[in-house]
């Protein structure tokens, strides 16, 4: 029920009073990301340091069909420009709790570009939300979350909102609790 702060065993970053960096927060236009908010401010409170909201768009891969490649049309400036305009908007969210917030937009795999940036800026630490698949969904779909920790050598704040949780159904009347 708490967002938990996972730290690789190869993390080199220190979190000293006078020079602690941003904590990114990993967004891609969803409610589910946007979840990340509320803990990334509190983590970024707690180290009185600053927010980087960053959104990376994925590249478009081509569909290939009887031997032949079919690639959307995609105007990724235009792409870019949409996204800056949604982290901007979202700098002035109440769930940022008043923290000064920047915002930096890529195109490429989400969970390297994250790394980097979190890399650049020499931030305390990454943040985002997960769906929490595990399995098969998650083999298939993938899982940012775990592709960034692989890679990262900072501390991630992962969280998984209260609607992503498996809901657990309620006791019959014959059966106790075992809390």
């Amino acid at each position: 029920t708490m967002p938990v702060l996972l730290v690789p065993a190869r993390c080199r970053r220190e979190w000293k009073p006078d020079a602690i960096g941003p904590v990114v927060v990993g967004l891609d236009g969803s409610p589910l990301a946007e979840a990340a908010l509320a803990p990334a401010a509190q983590l970024a409170a707690w180290l009185d340091t600053e927010l980087v909201l960053a959104e990376v768009i994925e590249p478009i891969v081509p569909v290939v069909t009887d031997g032949a490649a079919y690639v959307p049309p995609v105007d990724e400036e235009a792409e870019l420009a949409a996204a800056r305009q949604y982290l901007d908007s979202l700098t002035r969210d109440t769930r940022l709790g008043g923290h000064k917030a920047s915002v930096v937009t890529m195109v490429g795999d989400p969970a390297t570009l994250l790394v980097r940036i979190a890399d650049e800026r020499g931030a305390a630490a990454i943040a985002l939300a997960t769906h929490g698949r595990t399995g098969l969904a998650r083999l298939v779909l993938g899982s940012v979350a775990v592709a960034t920790l692989q890679r990262a050598d900072v501390p991630l704040l992962v969280y998984r909102p209260v609607e992503m949780r498996p809901q657990q159904a309620p006791a019959s009347p014959g059966e106790q609790s075992l809390q």
